[in-house]
């Protein structure tokens, strides 16, 4: 009777050990898809950031170049105004 109960506990802990070491081995593999995931996520991030950027920085160019033509076009219309007024001088125009 002794004997056949320390084999059943033997089998008892078999089956447990087998169990917990296949819960290893499924856990196991889900680090791993979670880690192969994060990285796919750490470099989608780190593309946005970088197109980020570089819109940010083509935003930035973009008035800075509108800035220059709209002060342009202001020297250009202050020296129109000022050709104009001299071809009107004290003759009183054409």
């Amino acid at each position: 009777m002794m004997i056949w109960m320390s084999w059943l506990i033997t089998v008892a802990a078999l089956i447990v050990a087998g169990f917990a070491v296949s819960m290893v081995l499924m856990l196991r593999r889900q680090l791993a898809a979670l880690r192969a995931d994060y990285e796919r996520q750490a470099a989608s991030v780190a593309a946005l950031q970088g197109a980020m950027k570089t819109i940010s920085d083509g935003v930035v160019d973009h008035t800075r170049a509108q800035s220059e033509v709209q002060e342009a076009m202001a020297r250009l219309q202050a020296r129109a105004a000022q050709v104009r007024s001299r071809d009107q001088g004290p003759g009183g125009g054409s």
